[in-house]
This record gives structure tokens, sequence and C-alpha cells, in this order.
């Protein structure tokens, strides 16, 4: 496993756990290029989902708890990791610890990866990993992995990711 890796479209099992938009399109994306065994896992019950798919294994789980994780990698060859305790910016400053919680299903799916031998694990961060001071105005700044240290990462969110981030390559 490895943060960044890009997948192989021959492989016929997918698995992964995202929230709300992103989900459904990842999904879809998945099913046209071919992927068959496509797990989608959120906390929301699947009636709120907004896009469901009815050849693809759909689970409402907490991954919170340390054995959803291991219900979701079960199997798996690959796992998109997308999701996270956060709804947007205001859900953010807002909820600086439950953010933080994120750390706990990021760790605990990177263990259900390795007790699953899942192959590849992808986890995506968020632009609130970078130096503060670098995003100081509206304009978009042009952001490089570099600019994440010296560490000055948004309180809560922005720690959990970056945390989760060097906890990738910590796991075989």
């Amino acid at each position: 496993m490895s943060r960044g890796e890009r997948f192989c479209k021959t492989k016929p099992d997918c698995r992964y756990r995202c929230g709300r938009i992103h989900r459904g399109n990842l999904v879809a994306s998945l099913r046209a290029q071919g992927y068959t065994r496509i797990r989608a896992v959120d906390i929301k019950p699947l009636e709120e989902w907004h896009q469901r798919f009815g050849d693809v294994e759909n689970l409402s789980l907490d991954l919170n708890i340390k054995e959803n994780c291991e219900t979701a990698a079960k199997n798996a060859h690959d796992i998109y990791n997308l999701a996270a305790n956060m709804g947007g910016m205001g859900f953010i400053e807002n909820n600086k610890a439950l953010c933080m919680l994120s750390v706990l299903i990021n760790t605990q799916m990177l263990q259900a990866c390795v007790k699953n031998e899942v192959k590849r694990y992808f986890f995506a961060s968020s632009a609130c990993v970078y130096n503060g001071d670098k995003q100081t105005t509206f304009e978009a700044p042009s952001l490089k992995e570099g600019d994440a240290y010296p560490a000055l990462a948004e309180d809560g969110y922005g720690w959990e990711k970056l945390f989760s981030e060097t906890d990738v390559p910590a796991f075989p």
C-alpha cells in the first residue's frame, strides 16, 4: 500500500468507503471502467444516498467501529478511502474534536487492510493539511506536497488528515 498509488483497471475487486456525492461518482466511474465487484460504504442510511446502483454491494456502516472497517475491507483488492467525519468548512470549524476522531477510522481501516491483505490503498487527504499561511487570500494558491511542512494545518480536520497521511506509509 502506498499513498498516491494508481490502480490497475484490470483488477475486478474494488471496495471503498467514501462520503456523499463522491461515493456515487466514484462508483459510477468504476462501473464504467468495467469493475464488477464493488462495495460502497457510508455511514448514511441507504435511503439517504444520492446514488445507489443495483449491481453494487451497498453497505451502511459506521466505520468508527473497528469491526465495521474489517467488514468493509473483507476480500477487497483495492480500498479507496475518501471519507471523514466532516461536512464542509462550517462543520469543520464548529466540530474540531469530532473531525479529529476520523483518525480512528483511518487507522482502523489501515489495520483492516493489513488483516485482509488488501493490495492497494488510496487515502484522500485535504487542502486543510497545507500551511495556513500559504492560503490567506481568496485566490486559489498553487499548493504542492512540500507546502504541508512546516506544518500549520487547519485545527482539527487538517491535523487529523496530516497525521493520517503519515500513518499510511507506516503500514506494510
